[in-house]
Order: C-alpha cells, then structure tokens, then sequence
C-alpha cells in the first residue's frame, strides 16, 4: 500500500484501493455529466412488478431479477428502472419542460442465469454491482437525437481515461422487447487480450412511455 503524509511525519496506509477508485470513478462521471445537464439522483434498488413491466424488463428478463415475493418486490437490474418510473402517471404541460436528463446511481442485482461456467472469475458475472445510468426523457422525434448523445457520452468517459473503446450496434434480431436501436459499448483489456461488453445505449422510443402513461400535451 502507498503511504501517506498526514499530520506532520506520521504516516497512514490506504487500504481496499479499489473502494477509493471506485469512488474517485464514480464522481469523475457524475461531475462529467452534470456538466452536460444531467441531473444526478441516488434511486430505490426495490420496486413493485408495475415498473418492471413497464419499462420493458418483463415479461422476458424476469428469470434474471431476484424477487422479494413476501412483498411482491423485485431488485432491479438498473437504475434505468427506478428513473423513467419516477414519471409514472405524469402528464407534463408544455414540450418546453421536455427533455429530462437523469444520471442514476444505484446498486444493481442480476441472477445471471444461463450463464453459469462463463467468465465467472475476477469482475465478471457478478450478480450484484455498482452502475451509473443516463436516461433521457424527451419527445419521440427527439430520440434519435438523445440516443446519439448517450452512446458518445459513453465513449467520451472511456476515452477520457485512454482505454481503448468501440461501439457495435445490435442488429434487430438481438433487440429486446420494445427496443428501436441498441449498441453495445466495449473496452479493452489488457488481461484478456480482448474487447468486453462495460456498457450499452438504446433507444426505446415511445414504448415505455405508454405503458408507464407518461404523456406531454401539445399541438
């Protein structure tokens, strides 16, 4: 461990790096993207069946949350969960108040199921992690517009860092439910002499925003 310098000579040794870059990481992205207008919000990791449905993670990504079920609760897979459910219910009154920009933090619980064998050393796989997740919420024909600005504020960071980074857009019978347009964003590594997934954007258009009843009056 390094040493350091505290209070004249004596010396104190940092422990668990890991945590701090963490940390440092963490903020480093969340000051980026405030700059960018993002708004940053610490959301809930336990939700009822209603957002998971609506923001499209059910009915197919069910056998990969874990389930609460004496509460009929489920522990989200993303913050993007908890972000666009916030507007649940809401009609906002004007375009002008359109876009919202959220940059969410939140622990994230994933069963990985039907994955058991692969990559399950070192950070890989792992079925709880820490992750930051923008989400926009605009009108459908600005989408496209906010999807391009995602994928680049993604690889913006990593390049920001100097780590490698490429984008592989999904064709669409890789889509998921309800999705217009997804790619993938991959860094390098040193370790496995390969590209790995550290990300991804996608576009949902207006799916999510009907089944949610997010609504915006206008002409």
């Amino acid at each position: 461990p390094r040493g350091v310098k505290v209070a004249g000579s004596r010396s104190y040794y940092l422990k668990n790096e890991g945590l701090l870059l963490e940390m440092a990481l963490t903020r480093y992205v969340i000051d980026k993207l405030i700059k960018k207008g993002f708004t940053p919000m610490s959301v809930p990791t336990l939700v009822k069946e209603e957002p998971m449905y609506g923001t499209s993670y059910f009915p197919s990504g069910r056998d990969q949350a874990y389930a609460v079920t004496e509460d009929n609760l489920y522990l989200v897979g993303t913050a993007e969960v908890s972000l666009v459910s916030y507007h649940s219910g809401e009609t906002f009154e004007s375009p002008e108040e359109l876009p919202k920009l959220y940059c969410g933090l939140s622990s994230c619980y994933r069963r990985e199921a039907g994955t058991y064998g692969k990559d399950t050393r070192g950070l890989y796989r792992v079925h709880q992690f820490e992750k930051q997740e923008m989400v926009v919420v605009c009108e459908p024909e600005d989408s496209k517009y906010w999807y391009d600005q995602l994928w680049k504020n993604s690889v913006d960071f990593f390049r920001s860092l100097d780590i490698p980074v490429r984008t592989l857009e999904c064709c669409s019978g890789d889509l998921a439910d309800l999705k217009v347009k997804s790619c993938d964003v991959e860094a390098w590594s040193p370790r496995q002499k390969k590209y790995f997934e550290v990300g991804s954007c996608s576009n949902l258009g207006d799916a999510q925003a009907r089944r949610l009843k997010i609504r915006v009056k206008g002409e």
